[in-house]
Parts: C-alpha cells; structure tokens; sequence
C-alpha cells in the first residue's frame, strides 16, 4: 500500500505506521467523516489460522463498546482479497514503553488498573476472554494512563466457543503474564485468566520486573506455575496494604481463588485509597525476622522435551515511538508442548520407575519434559552420584531422549523447584539439537549433558567427555580403572601411610597364615577412602608383577598374585538383595551389562570350571546363575526347580554354592574381595559375606570394605564375629596437605596461598584438590581467586546435615559478614529462637569447629562471633532466599546502627544491599564526608 491509495472505498492511506510478518499497520483517513483510523492490514500467504484470528479480532471489536477499548470502525476485504481492520488512530505509548521509564506511582497504578478492569469487565459481561493481557496491549493516548485502552483482542476467545484455532502443543500468550491455565494449556479459559494477567501487569508496573522471570520459556513456566511472587509490600514502602493483598489474590494459582472477572476487580480497586495504610516493616504487617525458608542443594535431572523459543519472544514489530497502539501485527504465538494432556509420558514414567526406590521428587514442567530432584544428602558429591546414575538408566532405557544434569541452589517448596539450577538444567537442554533422523542416529544414543558443577563433584568412576566448558557423561568405569586425577595428572597418595601399613599387615597376615580377615574402612565424604583402596589394590597387583619378574623362590606368601573382586554400593538399587555378592561374581566371570544371555551363561560356566571340581561345577554355575543376573533353565534340573519353589532352600543354597565358588578359588591364590560404600549395600550381601568368613576361617580370604560412618546404622554390630577390624579416616595432617599442594601448585602460587589453601580445605581430601585445582586456575588466567562452585556445594551439603534452627542461625550470622553478633542474630531472627536457645546453639556451632568465639568484640557489650572460615560464610549465605537476604540486610543495617556502628560504608551497603536507596544514600553521603569528600546526589543507591 502506498499513500494515497483507497481501501474498501472508504479509507485513504497516509503513511505506513509498524510492519510485521503477518502484516502492517497504516495512518489512514476515513474519508466520509474525516476521522484518523489505524487500518491494520492481513495480506500475504497466511495460515487459515492467521485468517481466522484476524476474523475473529473484527468480530469481536464489533461488539465491544467501552473507552476503555480501542473503538471499532469497520472491517472488510481490499480490492485484492487482503482482509483489513480499521480501528480509531492513538497517539502515544503503550504501557510497556512507559514502564522503561520507571514504575507508576500508586495512584497512577490504581487509576490504570481501574480504567483496564472495567473495560475487561465489559468484555467478561459479553463472554469475551481477552486472553493476553500485558503492557504492549495497553495503549496510553498521550501517554495518559486515566485514558488507557485495552488493544489486539487477535486471540480473545468466546466462553461459547468449542473450535481453537490454535494448534496442538502451540502456546498463544505471552509467556510472563500467562494464567497457570493458560500454561498447561487448558481448553477452556475463562475471565480469571485475564484477571491473572492484569495482576501480573499491575506488579510490573508497581515493582519494575514481573512477578515470574527466567531466561527461557520453561523457566517462566515452571515459576507461573509454581512460584509464589513476594507481596508488593515487601518491595515498596508505599504501596497500600489492600493493593498488595488485591495483587496477590489475583495471582493465585487457582481460578476460583482469585477474583471472578474484571467488574470483581474494578471493585475492590475503587475501595483502594491510594494514601491508604502501606505495609512498611514499621507498620507491623511486613515479617521483621528472617523466614524459616531456605535455599537447598539439589542436583536435578531434566529430560524430554527439548524447549523451542525464548520465553519472552514477541512476534509482533515494535511501533513506531508515536505510532498507533495497534501496531502490533503478529501472533503471540509460542512453539511449546505446553498442553501437559498430550505431553509423551515416556521419559516421566522411566524416570519415576528408576527413583522409585529413592525418596527423589519426580514431575513434569510446563512444556511436557520431566524432572527429578536430588536433595537431603550429607554430601554434595552423592547427589552428583545419584542424578548420575539415574541419567546412564534413563538413557540406557531411552537413548534419543535429551537428558540434562545441574547442580545448584534452589527452594524446593513449593514444588519444583525453580531456581538457578533449573535455569542451569534447561539452557543446557534448549542447547540440544533435534534428535537426527536415519539408522545411524538410532545406534548413537544422545550425549548427557552436565554442568560444571556436577562434572566437578563427580568421582573418577564416571567417564566424563565432551568440549572443554561443555562436558558429557559417557559411562560409569570399573572400580579398578577409576583413578582420580588433578589437573589431568595422577597425584601422590599423602598422609595414608599408616593406614596402608595397617591393611598391608593384614593381607600379609591372610596369606602367610591362611586365614580370613575382614577389614572396615570409615571416614565421612571426601576423606580419601576410595583412593586408600586404589592404593592398596596398586600396591597389591605391583608386588605380584615384581615377584613374578623375581625367583619364585625368592617371593615370600604376600607376593602371590591375588584375585580381586570389586562391588559398589548403589543407592539406586540399596536394599536389593544380594546385590553386592551378585556384582562380586559378574566381576569374576566379567560379565558385561547388555551381553546376550547364553553369553553370560557360558562366561559363568567357564569361569566356574576353572577352579570348581567337575562334581560341582554344574550345581554351583546354576545357582551363582541366579546372583549373576544369568538365570539357567530348570527344564532339567529337579533341584534348581526346587529350590525356585522355596525362598529358604533357595537362599541356602546359594550360600553354599558361594562358599564353594571361594574355597576353590582360595585354594589357588589369595582373594581379596573389595565392598566400596558399603553403606549403600544390602542386608543378604551382607549376611553371605560374614557366612563365608566364617566358613572359610583358614583360607587366604581377606574382605575390604569401605564405608561412611552411617553404616552401622545400616548394619549394627557388622561383622563383629568374624573379627572385623575398623580403621578410621581421619583429616589429613596440615603437612600432608600442604605436600599435595607443592606437588601441584610448585612455581604456580605463592607459599601464602598454599597455606591458605590447606587452612580452607581442613584436612578434607575432595575439598583440598578442588581448591588446589580453584588455585592453578586462578594463577593461569592471572584472575583474583574466587571459591569453586564444588567447593560450596560441598560446604552447603554439610551445613545440611545441621538441624533447622543452627542453619537458621548461620543464614543470620552471615548477614552481617564473617563476624557477626549474638544479639544481632537474634534481632534478625525476631524472637523465633530466645536469646538463651540461640547462645546454645552457637556454643555447640563452635564445638562443630563452624564458627569460633571472639575474645573481644567490636561492639562494647556485645557478644562477637566469626565465622571459621569463608566457605562456611558464603555457604550459609548463599542458602538465603531472595527476599530473607533483603530484608535481612535491612535489619542488620538498622541493627548496627542501633548499636552505634561508626563505619558509614558498612551500613550504606547493608541498606543497599536490603534496597533502602534512601537511607543507604544518607550513609554514602556521611562516608564521603568521613573520607573529606561529598558524594554527590545522583549516585544514591
């Protein structure tokens, strides 16, 4: 169209106003009457859809009348067949453009919102549902928010309606400002969608964000239907208690719970007073005390869907600054598989099926794909073994499904969660491409991906591959080829020696004697168990190379080459009977995951045979068969048939038939059999290995198990009658750390940072490579040096194993900083915990070596504690939500200042840091003052 050019014999074009890819909007005159319209132009190859959405915009603009709605002028066909709309012409800005000017006051605020629930109250009355309410379908003719008018009404829907127009597994909204309904793709919405969007528009314009944020359509999704936005009090002083409730309520995320349509509204906003009775923590309504709430550790698993646009994508162009509001052309429409009733439940059901046994969450998000949380473990690095092992399950059974691993912070109530790690998980999915298609695509499962979190806490056990920065988890290793290295080189085993000594005098006692000993490693998380077994077991293969290399002559009994059967505990499959003794004879047979059946069958008889007498052989391979996860037919055998018949016989004779598998192989050598976390194990493994001990008193068998404190919770009294000898792991010596350190870091950091290094790491082995690792890194990229994301997350699951109320008093405590007060701590906790109750628990916070007392403190009469080191700080910080960190920074600020804290910077930054500009930009001035100069207005907050 050009300017000039008459559509419909009755208006005149101007000038072109906004373009779109569905369309474009011109000025143009109507030429009877002389009015300026916005004439709004469908033209190209459209979709029946397009056509019809634009159809029904016509119709229903037709019917509506209200100020508060763009006017109707006519519709109809151009002379070649391009459908049109002619709407009044409106100078100005729409709402959004007046938002990134700042907030509205609240009585603007309250005089908007009036204006737009009243005209959707006139849509309501005629069963209209607008549908996409949000501040670029709010125009503001002059920029005049009593004038503001309701546009685009492209994708309103009538109650009476049945036929969309919008396709399967197709979103037709704005992501941010859709009703939950809306998200899960309900057939039928009614008003209290819009009353949803409107509140969602009504807490932008008041607070400067929306309510649900997130970098990706998921994100936004999962928080519209789980997340609970603050009360608008919470972020603004001024705004009247009856507002910020009113908001609240209609983001409820039940229809019924929020007000019934735009007339329910427009009520109970013309009972707001705009200069009402606000919600300021000095009024008594805002919470003056930290909350209960916290952020947790969590690794999560994502699978399935694979997210296709951004979660805030606009197809519309933007308009011109003065150009009419209609502008906006285009569908909202968002590719998502947001209609959760047409969701594939594959990856669901496989998930819940593999966490069945685990107390994990498992549900859908928004857009159809599944998730799994890992949470509530003492050690961060167990959630990264879970969320792993779940994920080579999943993708064992579904290798073309996109699966994703993230470790993080998040709240996980209500459920899911959606923090930072959920964002992690997805922009790591959305980085998925399709799956290919052909016979090739079908033999490569897809890659796991994992963030640099769980890469880092994850032991040497998983493979990891992939680009450097985006790494991919390939397998779980053989215990034996599990080798941990440190920046890609194998590290010395420090400050075990003793230790070693010990199960050196064991094993040589095992052999030189003939006799069966059992020995049980424990240490907490990270302690070293893993590789003092490594150790060991090289220890064990490099003197049996030696002797064989040497005169047998020469070779004493410990020198004989040993048989080594390793198994692992799973918490996956904890509790399964026999699972620990069925791993130890796939081990000795080498029989591999996925091999055919008569394969294993053949690799087990094989192996049997070779040690077995030829009168046993058959028995004991049938019913080893049925540990090994290679079960023989009883076609033939009355025995075998039997015993299947009868749990106690069958139970006795693998017990026997195991024993007989030993003897015959201690017979030829020494066997050591190797259960790592033992914790993880099961009862019978457990039962059959003490049995066999027992029976084979005077045989060269020796049982190593390595295990966390917990199991002999699991497993009271283990093993006590066979005699079982405990050693216990405890830190590593300074020296022993600081050995390692020089190993790696020599010529790479100066001697302060190793002791620092060592000091932080407080003789935890894990913890100490990955600061060591932090180290090198920073040294390398000449970077300041910043804790390791691993590092915290190990902090932040031993704070986990706290009781509630300590982990509520170190969230307080670092508040404040790496010191902090008993009062103060109190204070920030308003009451929730007495004076006397918080003393205590600090007192038994010092003897857990979390934080330490102060002899002398800052603040006269005060009671001073510090925190022990950083990583306990910044761990118990960063289990602080949003909100409590705010609000805590605002009652520290106004705490310290009560107590007569001199330094003006320190609680400037407090009050800025909890978003009081005001009062933090009177302690910027009064520093600047302190310092001989004066700050200067425009840099207050």
């Amino acid at each position: 169209m050009r300017p000039g050019d008459l559509v419909g014999d009755r208006f005149r074009i101007e000038r072109p106003a906004s373009e779109g890819g569905m369309g474009a909007v011109y000025r143009a005159q109507e030429i009877h009457t002389g009015a300026e319209v916005a004439l709004k132009l469908l033209r190209g190859a459209t979709s029946d859809a397009e056509v019809q959405r634009f159809a029904r915009e016509a119709r229903v603009l037709a019917e509506l009348s209200h100020p508060g709605i763009v006017r109707y002028v006519g519709h109809g066909l151009t002379g070649t067949g391009e459908p049109y709309l002619a709407m009044e012409w409106l100078d100005g800005q729409d709402l959004g453009q007046r938002l990134q000017a700042g907030v509205l006051s609240i009585r603007e605020c309250v005089v908007l919102a009036a204006r737009v629930a009243e005209a959707l109250a006139a849509a309501h009355a005629r069963g209209v549902t607008h549908r996409d309410i949000k501040p670029r379908n709010l125009f503001l003719p002059g920029g005049d928010v009593a004038r503001v008018k309701v546009v685009d009404f492209g994708i309103a829907r009538r109650r009476v309606e049945t036929r969309s127009i919008t396709g399967t597994n197709v979103f037709v909204g704005t992501p941010s400002y859709a009703a939950p309904e809306q998200v899960r793709g309900d057939e039928a919405l009614g008003p209290q969608a819009d009353v949803f969007s409107l509140g969602c528009v009504l807490f932008e314009s008041l607070a400067g964000r929306p309510p649900f944020e997130g970098g990706h359509l998921m994100a936004v999704f999962a928080r519209i239907l789980f997340d609970e936005p603050p009360h608008l009090c919470e972020l603004r002083d001024d705004v009247p208690q009856a507002l910020g409730d009113l908001v609240t309520r209609m983001l409820a995320k039940e229809p019924a719970e929020r007000p019934a349509d735009g007339a329910e509204v427009a009520a109970a906003l013309a009972a707001v007073d705009p200069a009402g009775p606000t919600g300021r923590p000095g009024d008594g309504v805002l919470p003056a005390a930290l909350s209960r709430v916290e952020q947790r550790l969590v690794s999560v698993l994502v699978a399935g869907a694979i997210a296709g646009a951004g979660a805030n994508a606009d197809a519309g162009a933007d308009a011109d600054p003065d150009a009419n509001a209609n502008a906006d052309v285009d569908a909202e429409t968002v590719p998502a598989r947001a209609d959760l009733a047409r969701a594939d439940l594959a990856p669901l059901d496989r998930l819940r099926a593999i966490a069945s046994s685990l107390a994990v969450r498992v549900d859908r998000l928004a857009d159809g794909s599944a998730i799994a949380a890992f949470a509530g473990s003492a050690s961060a690095t167990d959630l990264a073994v879970l969320v792993a092992r779940c994920a080579l399950s999943l993708r064992a059974a579904l290798p073309d499904v996109p699966v994703v691993l993230a470790t993080g912070r998040c709240v996980l109530e209500p459920w899911p969660p959606a923090g930072e790690v959920i964002d992690r998980a997805v922009n790591l999915l959305r980085a998925e491409a399709p799956a290919s298609e052909g016979a090739s695509a079908a033999r490569r499962p897809r890659p796991i991906r994992l963030d640099e979190v769980t890469a880092g806490l994850l032991d040497p056990r998983f493979e990891l591959g992939g680009e450097p920065g985006a790494p991919e988890l390939s397998r779980e290793r053989d215990p034996e080829d599990a080798t941990r290295k440190l920046l890609g080189k194998p590290t010395p085993c420090v400050g075990r020696q003793r230790e070693l000594s010990v199960l050196e005098g064991f094993w040589s006692e095992c052999v030189s004697e003939s006799v069966a000993r059992v020995v049980l490693v424990t240490g907490p998380p990270g302690m070293g168990k893993s590789r003092l077994r490594s150790e060991f077991v090289s220890g064990l293969r490099r003197r049996a190379s030696a002797g064989a290399a040497r005169d047998p002559a020469s070779a004493g009994p410990s020198d004989a080459p040993p048989e080594i059967w390793i198994a692992r505990g799973d918490p996956l499959r904890a509790g399964s009977p026999l699972g620990m003794v069925g791993q130890l004879v796939r081990r000795a047979a080498q029989l591999l995951e996925g091999e055919p059946l008569a394969i294993r069958q053949e690799k087990l008889a094989a192996r049997v045979g070779r040690r077995v007498g030829r009168a046993d052989a058959a028995r004991v391979t049938e019913l080893l068969g049925e540990l090994a996860g290679a079960p023989f037919p009883d076609d033939d055998g009355a025995k075998l048939r039997a015993a299947r018949g009868d749990p106690a016989l069958l139970g006795d004779q693998i017990r026997r038939a195991f024993q007989d598998f030993l003897r015959a192989e201690c017979a030829a050598r020494p066997v050591l059999l190797v259960l790592e976390d033992l914790h993880w194990g099961d009862a019978p493994s457990v039962q059959l290995v003490e049995a066999a001990l027992g029976a084979l008193q005077e045989q060269p068998l020796m049982v190593m198990a390595l295990a966390r404190p917990e199991v002999h919770a699991a497993f009271p009294k283990l093993w006590v009658e066979a005699g079982a000898q405990e050693i216990r792991l405890g830190k590593l010596s300074p020296k022993a750390g600081r050995q390692l350190a020089h190993e790696v870091l020599a010529g790479r950091a100066p001697e302060e940072r190793i002791d620092s290094v060592v000091e932080q790491a407080e003789g935890n082995a894990l913890v100490l490579e990955e600061l060591i690792r932090a180290a090198a890194h920073g040294a390398d990229q000449g970077a300041e040096h910043a804790l390791p994301a691993t590092v915290l997350a190990m902090m932040h699951a031993r704070l986990e194993a706290l009781e509630a109320e300590a982990r509520q008093i170190l969230r307080a405590g670092s508040v404040f900083g790496e010191v902090f007060w008993t009062a103060g701590v109190s204070a920030l906790l308003g009451g929730a915990q007495g004076a006397d109750a918080v003393r205590a628990r600090l007192a038994a916070l010092v003897e857990r070596e979390l934080v330490v007392r102060r002899e002398e403190s800052k603040l006269p009469g005060q009671e001073e504690h510090a925190f022990r080191h950083a990583l306990v700080r910044e761990a118990a910080y960063g289990t602080l939500t949003e909100h409590d960190r705010a609000l805590g920074h605002r009652l520290a600020g106004a705490w310290l200042e009560r107590m007569g804290e001199r330094d003006a910077v320190t609680l400037a930054k407090h009050f800025e840091r909890g978003g009081d500009r005001a009062r933090a930009a009177f302690f910027h001035d009064r520093a600047a003052e302190q310092a001989g100069t004066r700050r200067t207005p425009s840099c207050a907050g």
